[in-house]
């Protein structure tokens, strides 16, 4: 019997969710009947939050995780017990005939693979909202098994569950990896949405405020290049104001604040609220990508959302956020290895845009949270089992 009724399995959920479980939370927000959706979280909040239906799953962390990661599927089998029984309950108890399993954890995958085994009318979805070929070790034979594991489970579940949803950036891996791919199905990152632009300014009217918020990594987001670039187009226009919402790579930031002065405000890690306000008082918001091949632009969509313009620092022309950057077009990107014009910059900034949310929209339809709930109710509606 078709109920309608869906599953999430997914880590972090509110309030303090990661960031696949922020993803989950605004295609939650997405139904009309919220009534009919559940979410099964790892987390250790009793938080409710008003109109969600979510559970939390107990467990006991193995010790030994550290080894299935590399030589196994399973990062915690503990886990995979913990979340199958408790979601057995719900199924059972809410009439569920859908299943959403979130990657990552993969311990949601192989709970799913065991839903499926037991209720065979159930409707099963794998989400890929990381790459299943990230993990790398130090060693090359490590990283080969564990490649190796990674496809055998990819197989195990394109045999398994009804459909697979992934980021349209991983497309190139599942071709690598699938001889078979009619069961798949290429969303866009749920993060575009809009916002009500009644939030207070927080910056002085008498300056170019550029934006900044997330973190700088050493190894994959180092911000002293774009730093450096950007210390030129101040020279040039010096009522440039660089707020800087970050945290990590502090030696690079400091060193740049002494050579940029009062064009560079550190501002710390703030909340998520704090940072959301910033970035919508902002008149061009900074973005730096990561270096690595298939890195998702999350950071950018959300960026989108706003309609406003964009300078983007990316090491790779060819990264995973070069065709959004090309479909947005306000964009001005920065190349860590190319001839960057300061010249050029300093035009985009005086003749800043901003893009409306209708042609947001009419753009980047498949980040919309929606967009995904609807591949998922299609799925459910096409599932023989269901």
């Amino acid at each position: 019997m078709k109920t309608g009724k869906v599953l999430f399995l997914t880590d972090k959920y509110l309030p303090f969710p990661s960031s696949n479980g922020t993803c989950v939370s605004k295609i939650v927000g997405s139904y009309p009947q919220k009534e009919n959706v559940y979410v099964l979280a790892f987390s250790s909040s009793d938080a409710e939050i008003p109109g969600t239906n979510i559970h939390y799953c107990r467990y006991k962390r193995n010790p030994s995780s550290a080894f299935n990661r590399i030589f196994g599927h399973c990062q915690d089998d503990g886990a995979v017990t913990a979340l199958f029984m408790e979601a057995c309950q719900m199924i059972e108890d809410q009439k569920i005939d859908t299943v959403v399993c979130l990657y990552r954890p993969v311990e949601c995958l192989l709970a799913g693979l065991k839903l499926k085994s037991k209720y065979k009318h159930l409707c099963v979805i794998g989400y890929f909202l990381d790459n299943i070929h990230e993990w790398s070790t130090s060693s090359r034979v490590k990283d080969q098994i564990f490649f190796f594991n990674q496809k055998r489970l990819l197989h195990q579940l394109y045999r398994s569950f009804d459909s697979i949803l992934s980021l349209k950036y991983y497309q190139p891996t599942f071709e690598e990896m699938l001889r078979k791919t009619e069961k798949l199905c290429y969303v866009g990152l749920p993060s575009l949405r809009e916002y009500s632009g009644d939030a207070q300014n927080m910056f002085s009217s008498n300056h170019i405020n550029i934006v900044y918020a997330g973190s700088f990594y050493a190894n994959c987001r180092r911000p002293d290049q774009i730093l450096a670039f950007l210390a030129e187009v101040c020279a040039q226009v010096p009522e440039i104001r660089i707020h800087l919402y970050s945290w990590g790579c502090q030696e690079l930031v400091d060193t740049a604040k002494e050579k940029m002065g009062e064009n560079l405000v550190l501002c710390g890690r703030v909340s998520a609220e704090e940072a959301e306000r910033a970035i919508h008082s902002a008149d061009i918001l900074l973005n730096v990508g990561n270096d690595m091949p298939y890195a998702v632009p999350g950071k950018l969509i959300e960026y989108f959302s706003t309609g406003k313009p964009i300078i983007n620092f990316c090491y790779r022309p060819s990264d995973g956020a070069a065709k959004d950057c090309e479909k947005y077009e306000n964009v001005f990107n920065v190349y860590a290895n190319g001839d960057n014009s300061v010249d050029d910059c300093v035009k985009f900034v005086l003749n800043r845009q901003s893009l409306s949310w209708d042609t947001l929209k009419e753009k980047f339809y498949d980040s919309l949270p929606g967009y995904t709930a609807d591949r998922i109710l299609e799925t459910r509606l096409k599932s023989k089992h269901v």
